[in-house]
């Protein structure tokens, strides 16, 4: 069985994410623990740590996640990062990066992942990295992992929206649902990531947003798993 240990910027991503990985590899013999932020082994809508952009860049540096993967050899570790805040002064200057070229051009998705990719992997150290490479993976939404559900509830453009995309995915739930997801609340999202448990209509789906397709494309790569 391989193990995967979840870095993430808060519960909800976390629930996303887990369903993202179970609706792509369907019936893969694939274990998903949460790393950052711990949960409550009772209650599954209870962080036991803090949240945020900023503690997924804290446990890259800690001794854990290095020690995590030598105690462990079927850990593989996924580390997530919304794209959106890298847009704001909240990052410290290090961390900044560009979205538009010099000339004006926008970043494709592919190259802001990338950007985002780097930074992680300044974090962990070179040589960490390096040693354990092919057991790192990198879940970077952009612009955040709620453009991953709009594929599962949206049709034509919009399901491959990166921006404003809480925003037309509420229109959609409020349709569906007694709730928005506005307050982020993880009862809401388990109802609301369901629809990437089916695996068939996941395989169908996924490929509509950009950066969903580069993580699964990863999860190509776990031991034992064919590639669809």
């Amino acid at each position: 069985m391989v193990t995967i240990g979840l870095i993430s910027e808060g519960m909800t991503d976390h629930i996303v994410i887990k369903n993202v990985i179970s609706g792509y590899l369907d019936d893969a013999d694939v274990y998903v623990t949460e790393l950052q932020p711990r949960i409550d082994p009772n209650d599954a809508t209870i962080a036991l740590d803090a949240g945020n952009w900023d503690q997924v860049f804290k446990y890259c540096k800690n001794s854990d996640f290095e020690d995590g993967l030598k105690s462990n050899p079927s850990l593989h570790i996924v580390i997530h990062l919304d794209s959106d805040v890298f847009r704001t002064k909240e990052v410290p200057e290090k961390y900044r990066f560009e979205f538009n070229r010099k000339d004006g051009t926008v970043l494709t998705t592919k190259e802001i992942v990338s950007e985002i990719i780097s930074l992680l992997i300044t974090e962990i150290g070179q040589k960490i990295y390096d040693k354990y490479a092919d057991r790192i993976l990198f879940a970077i939404a952009v612009d955040a992992t709620e453009c991953w559900l709009l594929p599962f509830y949206e049709t034509g453009k919009a399901r491959s929206k990166e921006v404003n995309c809480l925003k037309t995915l509420n229109r959609k739930i409020s349709a569906k649902f007694p709730f928005t997801i506005d307050k982020k609340k993880p009862k809401y999202y388990f109802k609301v990531a369901k629809p990437l448990l089916k695996h068939k209509n996941f395989i169908k789906l996924y490929q509509h947003n950009p950066s969903l397709h580069l993580f699964c494309e990863q999860l190509n790569e776990l031991p034992d798993n064919d590639e669809e």
